[in-house]
């Protein structure tokens, strides 16, 4: 009972942080900028453009429209925001928190 007991305050936890993370400025821009993505069917062809070119040029062709631009900028935001969590989990607890949740070859 203490083991599942200690899984459910994970859980717990777990989903406390995600709220937290949920209402945090880098994700809630990002949330923003997302939606607002969706809506721009000109970024959105642009985008698909871009995933079909080189790095070099598509950052030439980036630079020219601002909601790619700020989008990026949020995702990025949102990355180091995350990355800078698991460091702090991955110390806490003396391993790689996101490798744990990464598929193993034998489970």
């Amino acid at each position: 009972m203490s083991g599942e007991q200690e899984k459910m305050t994970a859980v717990e936890a777990a989903a406390d942080l995600a709220e937290k993370f949920k209402k945090s400025d880098e994700f809630s821009a990002f949330a923003a900028l997302s939606e607002k993505l969706q809506k721009d069917q000109a970024a959105l062809d642009l985008l698909d453009r871009l995933q079909q070119m080189g790095a070099d040029e598509a950052d030439l062709e980036l630079q020219g429209n601002a909601m790619l631009h700020d989008f990026f900028s949020a995702q990025h935001a949102m990355i180091d925001a995350a990355i800078k969590l698991n460091t702090i989990i991955s110390q806490m607890i003396g391993v790689d928190f996101a490798a744990l949740a990464k598929p193993s070859c034998c489970g």
